[in-house]
C-alpha cells in the first residue's frame, strides 16, 4: 500500500477530479487504500493498451466508472488512443490486495 502521506500527495497526478471527490470522508487509511488500488488499475490499463496502439496516455486519461468492493471496478477511457480504443470504452479490471500492494488485472476484449 502506498503511505496515507504519500497517497495524500500524490493522489492529484493519479486521479480525475470525479475519481478525488468519491474519496472525501473516507479515513485516510481507506483513502491510500483505494489511491493504490486506482494507481495499480490505470497502470495494468496503461500495460495493456499502450502495446496495442502505441499511445502514451496518463493517470487522467481513465477513471473508474463503478468500483464495488468485491474485486471489481471497471475503467472509462477518456480519450481516444486509435481507431479501436477509443473515449468513453469501457474496461472491467479484477482486484485484490496482495501483500502490501495491490493486485489488478484489466481485461480487454477480443
Amino acid at each position: 500500500m502506498i503511505a496515507p502521506a504519500r497517497a495524500l500527495r500524490l493522489q492529484q497526478a493519479i486521479l480525475t477530479p470525479a475519481e478525488q471527490a468519491e474519496l472525501k470522508g473516507l479515513t485516510d487509511e481507506v483513502r491510500a487504500a483505494r489511491i493504490t488500488l486506482l494507481f495499480s488499475a490505470k497502470e495494468s490499463l496503461f500495460k495493456a493498451l499502450n502495446p496495442l496502439t502505441d499511445q502514451y496516455f496518463g493517470f487522467k486519461d481513465a477513471q473508474v466508472s463503478n468500483y464495488a468492493q468485491d474485486g471489481r471496478l471497471t475503467l472509462q477511457l477518456l480519450r481516444d488512443l486509435s481507431d479501436i480504443y477509443r473515449s468513453g470504452m469501457e474496461f472491467p479490471c479484477l482486484w485484490s490486495p496482495y501483500a502490501h500492494g495491490m493486485l489488478t488485472l484489466v481485461y480487454l476484449a477480443a
